[in-house]
């Protein structure tokens, strides 16, 4: 079995996720013997998609969040009544790209200012 399967900037070899497959017991590997080759090659290719897609979201979380240079203390609602309303929108702006690179719908987004204005 040759290949790879790829989701984002990651991929997996198909004879790692054949041998991914194959350690999850008899019950899954009696269920694959059943399996006609081109079923079994779709099933390897869903399983190797599932493993690479939380990798990627993970590794966009950790980038987003990358606090290597900086020891950030967690903020409490009273810390943020102390922020002036013009400096928390700003501030936000500035960092929507990233916001947006981890996931974040302009809703989230909206609903973080919302929740700050509602401290005020």
């Amino acid at each position: 079995m040759n290949g790879e399967v790829s989701s984002e900037r990651y991929k997996v070899k198909l004879l790692d996720v054949q041998r991914f497959v194959q350690e999850q017991g008899m019950l899954v590997m009696s269920r694959t013997d059943e399996l006609d080759e081109e079923d079994l090659h779709d099933l390897q290719r869903s399983v190797g998609k599932l493993i690479c897609g939380p990798v990627g979201r993970l590794d966009r979380l950790i980038t987003t969040h990358d606090l290597k240079d900086r020891d950030l203390p967690a903020t409490t609602p009273e810390e943020l009544v102390s922020v002036k309303r013009s400096d928390f929108v700003q501030f936000t702006k500035e960092h929507i790209p990233r916001l947006q690179s981890a996931d974040w719908t302009e809703e989230m987004i909206e609903q973080i200012d919302e929740q700050h204005a509602s401290l005020l």
